[in-house]
């Protein structure tokens, strides 16, 4: 909600008028396919990062039931599936 008084408020509907207008020059039928793209890059970005946590929540209770021998051999690729992941969700 936008409260406005006085001349301040004038002045602010001046510059969101002129901002309006601006907006009125852009080329949507541009627009939009390019939204489109980034949308369906945003999902597919979220798709492939929810598979990965989830394989990587399966490795890790895999990795609970190994004995300790086991562990210490699979530790370095739980570790950088661990850091793989973190850099995913950027």
């Amino acid at each position: 909600m936008l409260f406005l008084h006085g001349e301040v408020g004038v002045a602010v509907l001046g510059v969101v008028s002129i901002g309006l207008i601006h907006c009125i020059d852009i080329d949507l039928t541009k627009l939009v396919p390019e939204l489109d793209s980034t949308a369906t890059d945003i999902v597919t970005h979220q798709r492939d990062a929810l598979l990965s946590r989830k394989d990587l929540a399966q490795k890790t209770k895999d990795f609970r039931k190994l004995d300790d021998a086991a562990k210490l051999v699979e530790f370095k690729s739980l570790l950088k599936g661990q850091n793989d992941d973190s850099c995913l969700l950027m």
